[in-house]
């Protein structure tokens, strides 16, 4: 069979194109794309078309270009990537949230001797822990705040790169809000017990 197709588009270093019918040059992978015409199903006239030029041709299995796009070997690495990196995120989230919980509880409990010295000069309960949750959420508060501005930083360089990432500014402000919970938890706690002791047991705290 001979037959003449349409002009390609070449840049005129590539060498000309011979197309071969399938049963002289057979290849075992071979994709054939088909359009229909209107909502008119394909994939019974398919396999007939293919039965008819060899019967011992494996059975066609058709698939739309849709569901290719979406179940392509290209997304299922996408899909697994994404995976693996949104599991180390996390595990990276929970530790810093277990550093910050340790840095602000430590740094609260080394002041249960203030505490005790406050509280023997006739500062209320209140007004101790209110100091010490003002001053801790104020530093947890600009940690939050310059990680969300390194984080948006970081975040449009990689978008530059491979493309706007949806949903990135409530992913940074979720980090931000459990950080400041964290850090709340991990102030109060300690201050808690620090004013629940008596006066004398704190002034000797070490």
């Amino acid at each position: 069979m001979v037959a003449v197709v349409a002009d390609l588009r070449s840049d005129g270093t590539e060498l000309p194109t011979l197309y071969l019918p399938l049963q002289q040059h057979y290849v075992s992978n071979v994709t054939i794309l088909a359009r229909a015409a209107g909502s008119q199903p394909l994939a019974g006239q398919l396999r007939a078309v293919i039965g008819g030029m060899d019967p011992r041709l494996p059975p066609a299995a058709p698939q739309t270009l849709e569901s290719q796009l979406v179940n392509g070997p290209v997304e299922t690495q996408l899909r697994v990537a994404t995976a693996v990196a949104g599991s180390v995120g996390l595990v990276g989230l929970l530790l810093a949230a277990i550093g910050l919980y340790g840095v602000t509880a430590h740094a609260v409990t080394r002041r249960t001797r203030e505490i005790g010295i406050r509280l023997s000069l006739g500062a209320a309960r209140a007004d101790v822990v209110g100091l010490i949750l003002r001053q801790g959420m104020t530093l947890v508060t600009i940690g939050a705040a310059i990680g969300s501005v390194l984080s948006l930083g970081a975040g449009r360089i990689l978008a530059a790169r491979f493309g706007d990432p949806t949903g990135s500014l409530p992913v940074f402000l979720t980090a931000a809000l459990l950080f400041l919970l964290v850090g709340l938890i991990a102030c109060y706690m300690p201050v808690r017990r620090a004013t629940r002791i008596s006066a004398v047991e704190a002034l000797r705290y070490e």
